[in-house]
């Protein structure tokens, strides 16, 4: 079955949210490995949850989208979660 045009940029657009929130977990993975802070950026989170964003609004790519969204919002949070806790660590009592 041939997709619309419409409908393959829509779901286009969820991959590319998919795999954007994947390269920034192995990213992620990557700077703990290596205990730096240099693989982690925020943008490449916003613009995968762009895409997923756009990727919502048709029923076929639905789902795509949201994986995408959900995917670079937990690194996101994930990422500033951890950032907050380890300013609490005292390290000279």
């Amino acid at each position: 079955m041939i997709r619309p045009r419409r409908t393959f940029y829509f779901m286009l657009c969820g991959y590319i949210s998919i795999c954007v929130g994947l390269v920034e977990l192995l990213l992620l993975n990557g700077s703990f490995i290596f205990n730096s802070m240099i693989f982690i950026s925020f943008p490449c989170e916003f613009v995968g949850s762009l895409f997923g964003v756009i990727a919502v609004f048709k029923k076929e790519s639905r789902s795509y989208g949201i994986w995408g969204i959900l995917l670079n919002v937990f690194i996101f949070v994930f990422v500033v979660v951890v950032s907050i806790l380890s300013l609490s660590i005292n390290y000279h009592p």
